[in-house]
């Protein structure tokens, strides 16, 4: 590790040193490959961290598609549905929910209206997204609509929400903007531009610290809510043009691009500092996804240094290596290990076939944890999640998590899944709840010719204690 100041910064670098013992990976120095602290050690699957999450986790009869997000605020649970009769966006509250739950409520006007991909939740509210990019923000407890004008807010990337706000990006003249909710009536918060500023790739809002930071590709900006006029500049930051945004108290979580790939940085706000992570470069982005997360003072991102790295099998692609750790001014990671493979789980789907042993055909037979596309992490940072994206592809797809160390998956709670594994992917993190889109598969006498339901799912965060 080495330190140098730029410009009046200093840059930590943080390289990962490997060593070899009896064929696993031994962590050394800043992280490393660790063959228990992120992806397990054993052969027998694991269990959430605990004796038994059966009670914990909920798979509702509400049927999904593979597109809709998958959203959750204060005790509400939002989906939706982007094609066929149901077209629309949905909630639920998940505190009285149960595995009969087969319909939410319709968001009136949502099927004709609204997106069924880009809205955010915060705390009883939705904010809706029309074609034209306008917003609107409904109101689950009362059922009212307010709409916030064209010329005030009109879209131009994806908002991000955090307790009660909700931070926008506005098109012209180019803008951040904070959505304030916790009123009857939402309240617009104008954050100041600089001068030649001509645009703002992504925001990302802190509620709790009232902070909200952006970028224009070249520098992050940093405003305090209670004097948004104008921003801290953090000049010359190089960040990746699809790159997600993160701020979580004094840290702001990117991707730094390089000149062939990038890596993720954690930027210190107050001290300003920036460590890199130069070692791991990184797996993504995809815009929109979550190759990366900071949330209560833990973080984790996704990284691709070696064929290894990537978790590549006949029915997956795209899903890597992890790496995990907690917010400093030289902060460790905890990598996934390579090498520790699981046995599958004990599965109630007849997947029965002529000649027998189909199982091996229906399910990928190397079990690897510590792998996937989604990150999602609980406000407090006690709990990180990780799973993969869109379509559930119940062979190798796991629901899994770390509260620091190895991550773990889970026994499905029907034994309805063909690894007998919960199955799932889009984890949505919230204080109470974890929502993801799990799948429900049934034998249908042919053999891998199961019936897949996808449906929707959330883990109570209590019951896992």
């Amino acid at each position: 590790m080495s330190r140098f100041a730029l410009d009046s910064w200093f840059i930590v670098i943080l390289s990962i040193m490997t060593s070899f013992v009896m064929g696993c990976n031994q962590g050394a120095g800043v992280g490393g490959d660790d063959s228990n602290d992120n992806g397990g050690s054993d052969n027998n699957g694991n269990d959430g961290g605990q004796t038994d999450s059966s009670s914990a986790i909920i798979k509702t009869q509400i049927l999904l598609d593979a597109t809709g997000k998958i959203d959750l605020g204060d005790d509400l649970l939002v989906y939706g549905i982007t094609a066929g009769d149901g077209e629309g966006v949905y909630f639920i509250t998940p505190s009285s929910a149960s595995s009969a739950t087969s319909a939410g409520t319709f968001v009136p006007g949502s099927d004709l209206l609204f997106g069924k991909t880009d809205f955010e939740v915060a705390g009883k509210k939705i904010a809706l997204v029309r074609s034209t990019n306008a917003v609107s923000i409904y109101d689950t407890e009362s059922g009212s609509l307010s709409d916030i004008a064209t010329d005030v807010l009109t879209l131009d990337r994806p908002m991000d929400a955090d307790g009660q706000l909700i931070a926008a990006v506005h098109s012209f003249p180019p803008a951040v903007k904070v959505i304030d909710v916790s009123g009857n009536d939402p309240v617009i918060i104008e954050c100041g531009t600089p001068d030649g500023v001509f645009g703002f790739s992504n925001a990302t809002i802190d509620a709790e610290n009232r902070r909200v930071a952006a970028d224009n590709g070249l520098n992050i900006y940093v405003w305090d809510l209670d004097a948004p006029e104008l921003p801290q500049v953090f000049e010359t930051l190089s960040i990746s043009s699809q790159s997600p945004l993160f701020i979580d108290g004094d840290y702001v979580l990117y991707l730094r691009s390089r000149d062939f790939d990038t890596i993720a940085a954690l930027l210190n706000i107050t001290n300003r500092t920036l460590a890199l992570f130069e070692d791991l470069p990184s797996a993504g982005p995809t815009f929109g996804t979550h190759e990366l997360a900071l949330e209560g003072g833990s973080f984790g991102f996704l990284f691709f240094r070696e064929d290894a790295d990537e978790e590549e099998s006949a029915f997956s692609s795209g899903v890597y290596r992890s790496a995990i750790g907690t917010v400093s001014l030289d902060p460790e990671v905890i990598l996934a290990n390579q090498l520790a493979t699981f046995d599958l789980r004990p599965t109630t789907v007849d997947n029965s076939t002529t000649p027998p042993g189909a199982e091996i055909d229906c399910a990928e037979p190397v079990k690897r944890i510590g792998y996937g596309s989604e990150f999602c992490i609980t406000p407090d940072g006690s709990r990180i999640f990780l799973g993969n994206s869109g379509f559930v592809r119940p062979q190798d797809d796991y629901i899994q998590m770390s509260t620091g160390g190895a991550f773990t998956d889970f026994a499905d709670p029907e034994g309805n899944t063909v690894t007998g594994s919960l199955a799932g992917t889009d984890p949505v993190c919230g204080q109470d709840f974890v929502a993801f889109r799990g799948i429900r598969q049934f034998g249908t006498g042919n053999g891998c010719g199961l019936q897949d339901d996808l449906v929707l799912s959330f883990i109570i965060l209590d019951r896992l204690d």
